[in-house]
């Protein structure tokens, strides 16, 4: 039996569209990973952050859109109980951001924590040989 497809739809192009469930390159969403989850880092958001009132709850994907980091590093920061950028949980389980917590976080301006710069290795020659202030063994 054949089937007759020049009924199903067909873009602009010419290209006929998949009938069934739509995917994430068919909408206006950022692409997801096969996990379903958005972790890296989001595209700057598409709202003035600053026309929003203190009370209004972001979401996580928002808030890390706002701050320009990883959705990721938002979800380790909720693991330090001493981070503080505050945030609510939900009765549902959601996590959500008020703007006015944003905006503290922000005017405090901590500068990052910095790892220790890594000596350089000594050479060979210098590793071995005895320090002057101590005499050699006899």
């Amino acid at each position: 039996m054949l089937l007759d497809v020049s009924s199903r739809p067909t873009r602009e192009d010419g290209v006929r569209k998949a009938s069934g469930p739509t995917t994430s390159t068919e909408t206006d969403e950022p692409p997801r990973n096969r996990h379903g989850h958005n972790r890296g880092l989001q595209p700057p958001p598409l709202f003035d952050f600053d026309a929003l009132a203190d009370g209004t709850l972001l979401s996580e994907l928002e808030t890390a859109a706002v701050l320009r980091i990883s959705s990721h590093t938002l979800a380790t920061w909720r693991t330090q109980p001493a981070h503080t950028l505050r945030w609510l949980t939900l009765p549902n389980g959601f996590i959500r951001y008020r703007v006015a917590a944003i905006r503290a976080y922000l005017a405090m301006g901590a500068p990052r924590k910095r790892k220790p710069a890594k000596h350089e290795p000594r050479s060979r020659a210098t590793a071995d040989a005895v320090p002057a202030t101590q005499e050699p063994a006899r």
